[in-house]
């Protein structure tokens, strides 16, 4: 096992990063414009990429593990192949520089999207409660029911 397929699978965790990125950056506008079948979809990509990239990072153990049985370090890791293989360095560093700015970003974009889908849901929320105001009858008893926020009443006999 040689440090450049350690580097494809790390180049490959890249790829698959940039592209969800990409995704998450678009994901702001389908929850800005309620997009309910898009953001399943949304949804359905991203259980996709999580899969892979747990795919990726179980080869690239595996790949780290194979590489660095020679020397026995106490932690497989892209820096013991460094040091391992010095002509190799340079770009698994770089590679895992970028793969951690990406996972960064993705991070970022997340709890921003986050963000903007819990501000959503308070407007929608807010739209469902004018439409359908509380009950103001009362029971048998003489007592108003207990109403949840979250439920829907009809208004039709």
């Amino acid at each position: 096992m040689s440090h450049t397929q350690v580097l494809e699978t790390m180049h490959a965790i890249k790829h698959e990063l940039v592209a969800e990125v990409a995704r998450a950056r678009g994901e702001r506008q389908l929850l800005r414009t309620l997009d309910g079948e898009a953001l399943l979809r949304r949804a359905a990509l991203r259980q996709i990429f999580n899969d892979k990239v747990d795919r990726l990072q179980r080869t690239l153990k595996s790949q780290l593990s194979i590489a660095l049985s020679s020397i026995a370090p106490k932690q497989v890791t892209v820096d013991a192949l460094c040091e391992a293989v010095p002509a190799g360095a340079v770009a698994l560093r770089s590679a895992l520089t970028e793969i951690k700015a990406l996972a960064a970003a993705l991070i970022e974009l997340d709890a921003l999207n986050r963000s903007i889908a819990e501000r959503t849901l308070g407007v929608v929320r807010s739209y469902v409660g004018t439409l359908s105001p509380p009950v103001h009858a009362y029971d048998f008893r003489g007592v108003r029911p207990a109403t949840d926020g979250n439920a829907v009443h009809s208004t039709r006999v």
